[in-house]
């Protein structure tokens, strides 16, 4: 066997760039992965090679092609660099990050290849520039996790807002989904685990990588003490939590590395304690649709889409955070139903607070921009606007006494020293630019206003000189020029050079015509050149020094901003209050649950006034801790399970809540397990992630809990899922915990167990019986169901006449207690004989649509939808 003989022969070379491509080359190596490089050239931002490529196919924009070097035609595309903002966003949407890559000095007075550098790095979680950004919070998190604990710290950089939580292992992912961050920090070790697999394909997040030593306790206690200006780690409660410490560290290293410096509107972290908040895990935020629906999607058919009648951005993200961490302390839950309550008294003042409010735009994130350096005029603008409207909104909220109302007046101080200062000096409709002048009012700056003046009367001077020049030359198609490179000049076109006078000195040629100057002329060149630029130059330093005010009072500012949000979101449940006519329920450290006449808050929306059938709720864990909801499908039973733990979380978030009266001992945590779906991914079954959260829920439930059981332990034989059901039930019965629980089942034998435990009631949906079958009534009574109308609501969603007869047939077989095959297939004549023959069905349309559906998965608000869609087509097709 022949030995291969290394030559040392080095490789082939790429071929040669040309220098400016060379340039971008050696700058996009620099970047993190996934970022798409702008790359300024002139008045446009450039990409190149395959970020060409990608973002063209993204922004929808020309892919086209520029000369290289030796490489040939490289992939380009571009766009104005007044279109930056549009643009980013799309690419952030993308989960990529955005890198500004800019001209430095002056190009007219550069030689050769133009320095540039990278001066930002813009990611889907830290983008301020954008005014009509999400009203939603946009989270960047960092996770830690050891020896079984993990923290989870998150920030807000368009707020400010810092936190920190410690959290157990097992409750890191639906900590991760309450808050669902736009980017996720994760250590190494952590990287290819499920966190990671979660951050990404569940919360569709981008996920950055940092090696471990990042999260090291000491480096983060650093970075966090230099960061916020501490004089001691000391200051902060956790300082003594590794993982919490660690997290907290590698969000600043996160921000430092991504060019975010200007950090004093951010907040120094702080704690967020699990006793201070009801808990709720992914699976309870999915299954009762708090902010999204069971799709994944905002707005319709959400708790928060029926709560956000907010009119400011600052009160919509308020009134999500209540939402998602509704309240346990009964002071603090009664001092927000007093606010409300009072607000819904005095409605007059409430309507002017509201006027007041409207039209205010985002001024928690517009104070971002200011500290962060990337705001424009139109900010400080909006800022007076909103620091204008103060006084009154003062007054307003002075008429209310609740101690709330009372706090937040306090807060909200006027301003009027920069109010003033702004209106004095920023013109009423500023352009978006701060470097192209055009913002500062005049009369501000007598330096400003002469350099205005030279401006101004230099052109018009230009325009004198021109006519004086052609009267004087005779020279009618004499015209003074302006160019980058030369200035002001006389043009004058070659058929008329004969009639230059000699004192015209020569300083350009052109095809046709040739350009001369004058000392005079040169002399108001740079009169006219100079004031403009100068211009220029003092209007950005008047905005930076207005911004420098400003950023003086930048905390009261925030303080001021989050209050108004607070107000804005208890108007809110206000206005929902009176209009939707709910009441202020009774809150109290006791085991009672007790609703009159209650109500879906949801499903009511979507139903003309009054149509919704209210039912009553009473639970505690004396002699109602367990109620068996029985009755047949589509009756309701999910519909009313839901209501109770939508009606309890309304309760303690202080809001009032649909019912006409309710009192609710405070609940530590919701827990439901509704619906059926599988973990493809881990590869477990619809029955196993059943039984997973089941198990969880048993082992985390307490005496103050609130359990909402839908269908458990159907997802097996029918005999192995009572089985498991009843032993369930049991134990919920007669454990430790007693959590007080809705269980709806359509295992009728558990309606026995009423018998044998005093704290378990049997309540079943009630129906009529009609010539034409059943007839849903929506209502919950005390007491069994005594059939199954399962076959019924077979027929109802269209099954083949001849299918719901024999199912008709082996029912009768299974229920004379005789479960044999050959008797079930082959049958007993007398009951064939008995059996209706089946008659084929009339093929209307709607009747074809239901076929289609599966109803076992429809939510109650797409069958309510699904519902009102087929009784119109029906209609139309008589």
């Amino acid at each position: 066997m022949t030995k291969e003989l290394d030559l040392g022969l080095d490789a082939p070379s790429e071929p040669k760039l040309t220098p400016m491509m060379e340039q971008y080359r050696s700058i996009k190596k620099t970047l993190p992965p996934a970022t798409i490089l702008f790359f300024r050239l002139g008045d446009f931002y450039e990409m190149f090679f395959e970020d060409a490529n990608q973002a063209s196919a993204i922004l929808n924009i020309t892919l086209t092609g520029r000369e290289a070097g030796a490489s040939g035609r490289i992939p380009m595309c571009g766009f104005p660099h007044h279109a930056f903002s549009g643009y980013v966003r799309l690419l952030l949407d993308k989960n990529l990050k955005v890198a500004v890559c800019d001209q430095i000095g002056d190009s007219s007075k550069t030689k050769g290849l133009m320095e540039r550098k990278v001066t930002r790095l813009i990611t889907p979680a830290t983008y301020l520039d954008d005014e009509n950004a999400s009203r939603s919070a946009e989270y960047l998190a960092a996770v830690f996790r050891k020896n079984g604990e993990a923290a989870l710290a998150y920030l807000e950089l368009g707020t400010g807002e810092f936190w920190v939580r410690r959290v157990s292992e097992d409750r890191l992912l639906d900590e991760l989904a309450l808050i669902h961050p736009r980017e996720v920090i994760l250590p190494k070790s952590l990287d290819e685990t499920p966190v990671a697999a979660f951050a990404r394909e569940w919360l569709h997040a981008a996920v950055s990588v940092y090696e471990d030593w990042i999260f090291d306790a000491a480096e983060a206690a650093d970075r966090l003490k230099q960061g916020f200006q501490l004089k001691s780690v000391q200051s902060l409660s956790f300082h003594d939590d590794a993982l919490a410490v660690g997290a907290c560290g590698a969000v600043l290293y996160y921000l430092h590395d991504h060019f975010h410096h200007a950090l004093g509107h951010v907040r120094a972290p702080r704690i967020l304690l699990t006793a201070a908040c009801m808990m709720l895990d992914r699976q309870a935020q999915k299954s009762l649709e708090l902010v999204a629906n069971e799709q994944g999607r905002k707005g319709l058919g959400t708790l928060f889409r029926v709560l956000d009648e907010t009119l400011t951005s600052m009160g919509t993200r308020q009134m999500e955070q209540w939402l998602l961490r509704p309240l346990v302390r009964v002071k603090e839950i009664e001092a927000r139903q007093d606010a409300v309550k009072e607000l819904c008294e005095k409605k007059v003042s409430a309507e002017a607070i509201g006027a007041l409010l409207s039209g205010i735009r985002d001024m928690e994130r517009t104070l971002s921009r200011l500290n962060s350096g990337v705001a424009n005029a139109r900010d400080l603008v909006n800022l007076k606007n909103f620091m204008g409207r103060i006084p009154d909104l003062r007054t307003e909220l002075s008429r209310f006494s609740s101690a709330l109302v009372l706090e937040l007046n306090q807060k909200i101080q006027p301003f009027p020293a920069l109010c003033q200062l702004i209106e004095q000096a920023i013109v009423s409709e500023p352009p978006l630019t701060v470097r192209e002048g055009g913002i500062i009012r005049e009369k501000y700056s007598a330096e400003l206003d002469e350099y205005r003046y030279l401006s101004q009367n230099g052109k018009q001077w230009i325009l004198d000189f021109q006519q004086r020049e052609v009267e004087r030359t005779g020279i009618k198609s004499l015209k003074v020029k302006y160019s980058q490179v030369f200035g002001y000049a006389i043009e004058i076109s070659n058929s008329y050079l004969n009639q230059v006078p000699e004192n015209y000195i020569r300083r350009q040629t052109l095809a046709n015509a040739e350009r001369f100057v004058l000392p005079e002329l040169t002399e108001w060149d740079q009169k006219i050149s100079g004031a403009q630029d100068k211009m220029k130059t003092l209007e950005y330093e008047i905005f930076n020094q207005i911004r420098a005010r400003v950023l003086e009072q930048l905390l009261p500012l925030q303080e001021m901003a989050r209050s108004v949000g607070v107000a804005d979101a208890l108007l809110a449940l206000a206005r929902v209050a009176l209009r939707k006519n709910w009441v202020c329920p009774q809150i109290s450290e006791s085991d009672e649950i007790q609703i009159e006449n209650g109500r879906h808050p949801v499903v009511e929306s979507m139903l003309p006034m009054g149509k919704f059938v209210e039912n009553d709720l009473k639970l505690n864990q004396k002699d109602q801790q367990l109620i068996i909801l029985t009755g047949p499908n589509m009756a309701g039973k999910s519909t009313y399970i839901r209501q109770a733990a939508l009606i309890v979380l309304l309760a303690q978030i202080g809001s009032f809540v649909p019912a006409k009266s309710c009192k609710v001992g405070v609940v530590d945590r919701i827990f439901t397990r509704i619906g059926a779906s599988d973990d493809l991914a881990r590869g477990e079954s619809t029955f196993m992630v059943e039984m997973l959260e089941t198990s969880r829920i048993l082992n985390e439930a307490t005496n103050r809990s609130l359990l909402i059981l839908d269908e458990v332990g159907r997802g097996t034989s029918t005999f192995d899922g009572l089985s498991i059901a009843w032993a369930i039930c049991e134990s919920l019965a007669s454990g430790a915990s007693k959590p007080r629980t809705l269980f709806a089942t359509h295992y009728h034998e558990l309606t026995q167990l009423e018998a044998h435990f005093q704290s378990v009631k049997n309540f079943t949906m009630k129906v009529k019986d009609t010539a034409d079958g059943i007839l849903f009534l929506r209502k919950v009574i005390q007491g069994a169901s005594d059939r199954s109308y399962g076959i019924h609501v077979a027929e109802l969603a269209g099954l083949p006449p001849a299918v719901t007869a024999r199912a008709k047939e082996i029912l009768a077989v299974l229920e004379s207690e005789n479960q044999k095959a050959t008797q079930i297939l082959e049958g007993d004549n007398q009951v064939k004989a008995s059996a209706p023959k089946a008659q084929p069905a009339e093929q209307h349309p709607v009747i074809n649509e239901l076929k289609q559906l599966d109803v076992n998965r429809l939510t109650p608000i797409q069958a309510l939808q699904k519902l009102e869609e087929l009784k119109n087509q029906a209609q139309k097709q008589k």
